[in-house]
């Protein structure tokens, strides 16, 4: 789940002008849609993460609730209004949206009226949501539905992360060919499959602040001092994520 938002680097230091001011433009962008949605009564809980390409369903803003912490993705789209019934009987559905904390609404889903998605879950990419999601739910599908608990996937993926090649922030990024080739010979002799560090809070599209100091971030390829350790990236000293913690 990384930003769109990528810094463009030469020896490691010097940035792009074109790139800055491309960024500092959709940044603004961005900014003008979160006051907007919450102008339409979007209510929004600390840290929420909104991608600029979602939609939010503004005719009715005020009937969507996202709580504390959760994070909705690329393309996504919250409706609140269902025009399908319009034609033969005159009359449109609504529903309130509600979104608890901590969860993960992943890329394409579409969220529909009268939804609720409990505290703590994860919905699978390119899903259609028409029922109520129970909290610390894993789910996915047209239309979505649960799959086991969210803190058992989690659980799946901490145990690949220790095994399955690991590669640092932004490390799989503008490779040289035979670095890439490394890259492929690897992610194929695991089963076409590996991690990248990506930390939540790498993003800059928050629609409210976190509540205090967010978590180290890495920036550039470079990872904290002490996070930098338990390589299986593609070698010579890359920096790649931390230990998965428990």
């Amino acid at each position: 789940m990384g930003t769109r938002l990528r810094p463009r680097v030469w020896d490691g230091e010097v940035r792009d002008v074109v790139g800055r001011i491309r960024d500092a433009i959709e940044l603004a962008r961005y900014r003008r849609k979160v006051r907007w949605w919450k102008a339409n009564g979007v209510r929004f809980g600390r840290g929420v993460v909104v991608m600029p390409s979602a939609f939010l369903d503004v005719s009715y803003g005020w009937m969507i609730s996202i709580g504390d912490r959760t994070r909705i993705c690329e393309n996504v789209r919250i409706l609140v209004h269902d025009a399908s019934p319009q034609l033969a009987l005159h009359y449109g559905r609504v529903g309130l949206v509600t979104i608890g904390r901590d969860c993960v609404i992943s890329e394409r889903t579409v969220v529909l009226p009268g939804v609720t998605i409990g505290d703590g879950s994860i919905i699978g990419a390119g899903s259609v949501v028409a029922h109520d999601v129970p909290p610390n739910s894993r789910a996915m599908g047209v239309p979505a539905r649960r799959y086991g608990s969210a803190d058992e996937w989690l659980e799946e993926n901490r145990r690949e992360i220790e095994k399955l090649p690991r590669f640092g922030y932004q490390e799989l990024q503008e490779l040289s060919a035979d670095r890439r080739q490394r890259v492929i010979e690897l992610l194929r002799a695991a089963g076409n499959r590996g991690f990248h560090f990506d930390p939540f809070s790498a993003t800059p599209y928050y629609a409210t602040p976190p509540d205090g100091a967010p978590p180290p971030r890495a920036v550039d390829g470079v990872l904290p001092v002490g996070l930098a350790r338990g390589a299986r990236g593609i070698g010579d000293g890359d920096a790649v994520g931390p230990p998965v913690e428990r």
